[in-house]
């Protein structure tokens, strides 16, 4: 339609017109916009690209008491090529909770027929739990394995283990107790579906030991309601909380250890930091993140997630990762019906996904590049940045006096010298760096009556002689990334 010349009656009768069927076609549950600050919702763009990373095959396991093995044998490792929209996100993930946290529901959507069906109309429910009751193909996992459930090893330390009802422990079946939804002290635990690695006529892709189940791949919807009250950390108040996903695999070998995680550019096989508490300058605060093999990139200084500290005030977050679009969207809502919604239409997807967002452009593939940070419907270009500070894998790192990230509107991430190895002593998990390493007690007496042979065939889908060797190290930056005990990386 040709509007200039239309009298301007009609002219303002038709743009009053497209304005109320395009705030109708919105959904109900959006709370007030806002791009800058406070968030209320952040979409990255341009997520997927071609690229690799480096697979974990094997990990040989050692002898009690002390691990002697090199790290040729106890993290073992090929390159692994993946391309298309939203690579590596499209692989199966897990959602990651890390304490002081209140969870009352969590619900996870996936295309009909599939997480890789980009065409469907219409997105199910596929796993979902409410506080108090039975979870529907959703496990409740920790790293504490060795005892109660999954295996602990000299070399590779603990794998995953099904979490009690407190989730402080391990207990010898998945969901055998009833959750209370309370995360205390620095306890972490993350969630998969009930199908196990081991079923063989679906392996998980990659390493995994002990006990291991599949995530979620493909497109999916997850959606989560919690408080994170610092009370319930009353030994170290200023424990950082955070919420992040993982591609499985690293939970599969090693969350704190020998992982395909990586870190910068070259990255790994994918993390998005949801909502995360990096600086206790600004403890009410959360940032998000984004480290795949194309490098990493942020909020920064453009905005935060506030924190919810209320205890029985909770905040609703959903994540959306779409293939079909190549998107990535956090977003705040009023609410949500964890039990009764069983569908959200693509439809409303596409509401979702074009909403008023802080938009974060990630870079071209091949160890970074250019990213962007710009407000939704905004043509303006890019800015430089208005400092900028890189740690030495080259990412942009939080600015220690100021408490935010150092790169706020545009930065080039590229690779720089590996940071030097620390003792991974101080991990939550004792990775196979440390010289030696105390089982849990349940595993204690049986490594020592019984030396775990070096040579012990291990289950990986994907085995074979590797191409590359990954050591498990530490990332120098520590102020940027997770608790003092911050996760072993991998380069």
């Amino acid at each position: 339609m040709t509007l200039k010349f239309l009298p301007f009656s009609i002219l303002a009768a038709y743009i009053s017109t497209r304005i109320v069927l395009a705030q109708a076609s919105l959904p109900n549950n959006l709370v007030k916009p806002s791009t800058s600050g406070s968030l209320s919702s952040l979409k990255y763009t341009n997520v997927g690209g071609s690229g690799s990373y480096n697979q974990v095959i094997n990990m040989t396991p050692g002898s009690f008491p002390s691990c002697t093995l090199p790290k040729s044998q106890t993290c073992q490792t090929k390159v692994k090529n993946v391309q298309g929209n939203l690579a590596p996100f499209d692989e199966e993930m897990t959602m990651v909770f890390r304490a002081p946290m209140k969870i009352s529901g969590v619900a996870v959507y996936q295309p009909q027929g599939g997480g890789g069906n980009v065409n469907a109309d219409n997105w199910g429910l596929v796993s979902s739990w409410v506080k108090g009751q039975t979870p529907n193909n959703l496990v409740w996992m920790n790293n504490k394995g060795g005892g109660k459930s999954g295996e602990w090893d000299v070399c590779g330390g603990s794998s995953q283990s099904y979490a009690n009802g407190a989730w402080n422990d391990a207990v010898s079946s998945p969901n055998q107790e009833t959750y209370t939804g309370e995360l205390t002290g620095t306890n972490e635990v993350n969630i998969v579906t009930g199908e196990s690695c081991n079923n063989t006529s679906s392996e998980c892709d990659g390493f995994f030991r002990g006990t291991a189940n599949h995530g979620w791949s493909g497109s999916k919807l997850y959606v989560v309601s919690f408080s994170m009250p610092p009370s319930l950390s009353p030994s170290n108040p200023s424990q950082p909380p955070a919420i992040w996903l993982l591609n499985s695999q690293i939970t599969n070998s090693a969350q704190y250890g020998c992982n395909c995680r990586g870190v910068g550019s070259p990255g790994g096989c994918g993390e998005l930091d949801i909502l995360e508490v990096l600086n206790p300058g600004n403890a009410n605060q959360g940032v998000s993140e984004m480290y795949s093999f194309k490098g990493a990139t942020g909020s920064g200084n453009s905005g935060f997630f506030q924190r919810p500290t209320t205890d029985g005030e909770d905040m609703t977050l959903m994540v959306i990762l779409d293939v079909k679009t190549d998107q990535i969207m956090i977003q705040k809502v009023t609410g949500w019906d964890f039990s009764g919604k069983k569908n959200v239409g693509r439809d409303e997807i596409d509401s979702y996904l074009g909403v008023q967002s802080l938009f974060v452009k990630f870079g071209n593939t091949g160890g970074g590049g250019i990213i962007n940070v710009e407000t939704s419907g905004s043509s303006a270009s890019s800015r430089p940045a208005s400092s900028a500070v890189e740690s030495p894998a080259g990412v942009p790192i939080k600015n220690s006096e100021s408490g935010s990230n150092a790169s706020n509107v545009t930065s080039v991430v590229h690779p720089l010298p590996s940071p030097t190895v620390e003792n991974t002593e101080n991990s939550p998990n004792k990775a196979s760096a440390a010289t030696s390493v105390v089982p849990p007690p349940s595993a204690q007496a049986s490594e020592s009556a019984t030396a775990i042979p070096t040579s012990t065939p291990r289950r990986c889908r994907s085995g074979g002689p590797s191409s590359s060797i990954i050591h498990s190290k530490r990332s120098a930056f520590s102020a940027h990334r997770r608790h003092a005990s911050i996760r072993s990386q991998q380069f």
